[in-house]
Formats: C-alpha cells, structure tokens, sequence
C-alpha cells in the first residue's frame, strides 16, 4: 500500500516533536512541517502540464529555503551531491520502467537504500544529509517525469510512492544520528566512570 510507510513514520516525528523536544522554534517548524506534509498529501497541483503533489512542493521549497542558508562554497558542493542523488534516482527508475523483472525486492527499499549511500559517502552532518536527500529524491522524480513526458505517459510528480522514499530515507538519516549519539554519550560515561575508578584506586 502506497503511502504507508510515509503516514506511519510521519506521526512518529509528530509525537517526538511535539512531546519529547524543547519548546524552540526549531520544534515549531519541524511540527508545523510534519502536519502539513501529512494534509497536503492528497492534494495536487496542476503546474503548467503536471500534476504535482501539494507535499512535494513543501518539502522541496522547505529545503531550498534551508539550502540556501549554507556558505555559496557548500551550496556548490551540496547541490553536485544532490545532482548525483537525483541522477541515480531517476536511472533506477528508467532501468525499471524499461526491464522491472528484475526488481523482486520493494522498490521503496531499494531507492532509499541508493540515496542514503550516496548521500552518507558525500554529505558528513545530519542536517545537509537531511536536506540533500530530500531535494535529490524530488529532483529526481522531476527528471524521471520529463522523461515520461516524452513518451506521453500520465505521471503524478510527489505521488505516495515517493513519499514513502522520503519518509524511510529521512527516518534511517535520523535512527543512524541518534544512534552516533548515543555511542558519544555512553563513551564519554564510561571515560567518566574509568578515570573516577582509576582515582578510588589510587
């Protein structure tokens, strides 16, 4: 079922947001962000000849805005890392439309496990990892569309499937950091405990 895996881990972030964070700004919009993600999502937008999802706009305005926040020297490089997400978004999506024997596994998975490993080798901090894989996964089904244009399929830009890609791409961003974290945090504990072991000793 389309949509799943996007409403499930959608409602997750809304009740880590909205419980278990400080009462920031940053909580607001992350809050704020989640909700109307989750009420746009059945909303499209005629652009032109496309039909675009009301959350896909959101999500990709929302990351360019935040893109647009780092140095012009780091917006080069992330927009290059975030090309090459994207290209290999659509390029899995092309090998699918033209031979989908192949693909025996959920093509959710797949594609979300392909940007997370272009996006981990090239993007080093949670939130540009964040970010960056947002705008590839959308550029890329942009891209993947204009190809569908030419040959006179109907396609829906932002459908459910690609946020289901996003939510399991951004949810596994997000396990992985807390997880660094908490590694941090239990080794700089141990230290802790270690040197006030070594000075009871002596």
């Amino acid at each position: 079922m389309e949509g799943i895996y996007f409403y499930w881990f959608a409602w997750m972030g809304w009740i880590v947001t909205t419980f278990f964070m400080d009462k920031t700004k940053q909580r607001f919009w992350y809050t704020a962000i989640i909700l109307f993600s989750i009420s746009l999502s059945l909303t499209n937008v005629q652009l032109l000849t496309m039909t675009v999802s009301g959350t896909y706009l959101l999500l990709l305005i929302m990351s360019y805005i935040s893109f647009s926040r780092v140095k012009v020297r780091q917006q080069v490089y992330y927009f290059i890392a975030s090309f090459i997400g994207a290209i290999a978004y659509a390029s899995f999506c092309l090998f699918e439309l033209y031979d989908p024997v192949w693909i025996f596994i959920d093509k959710r998975l797949i594609v979300s496990t392909l940007i997370l490993y272009v996006i981990f080798m090239l993007v080093k901090t949670y939130k540009m990892r964040i970010i960056c894989s947002i705008i590839a996964i959308c550029q890329g089904d942009l891209f993947f569309s204009f190809v569908l244009r030419t040959l006179s399929f109907p396609y829906e830009i932002g459908a459910l499937l690609l946020l289901d890609i996003i939510a399991i791409t951004v949810l596994t961003i997000s396990v992985w950091e807390g997880i660094l974290k908490m590694t941090v945090y239990f080794d700089g504990y141990l230290l802790k405990w270690n040197k006030q072991k070594q000075t009871t000793y002596k």
